[in-house]
């Protein structure tokens, strides 16, 4: 069943090729982005508190290293946990 926000993206930007979870830190909002197609053109959407609009691969390259970030610092808590403060 598509969602509400999906038959957005659908009718704003057309048909969904791809949906992928997308993180932003600090707030719970706009969960997915998606790579849509309408008349052999290919975009990314993303919403900003439910308001779509056309992204880019430099906001994904962007995210991609706020993940990358996010994960050596919750890798380096449970370091700090496990081994006593010692960084390997």
């Amino acid at each position: 069943m598509e969602s509400i926000l999906e038959e957005k993206v659908t009718k704003q930007f057309g048909e969904i090729v791809y949906k992928f979870p997308i993180l932003h830190h600090n707030w719970e909002c706009d969960g997915y982005g998606y790579v849509v197609e309408r008349e052999g053109k290919r975009d990314i959407v993303l919403s900003n508190h439910s308001n779509l609009y056309i992204s880019s691969i430099r906001e994904l390259q962007s995210k991609l290293a706020e993940y990358i970030k996010i994960t050596y610092d919750t890798k380096k808590a449970i370091t700090l946990l496990t081994k006593h403060g010692k960084l390997d």
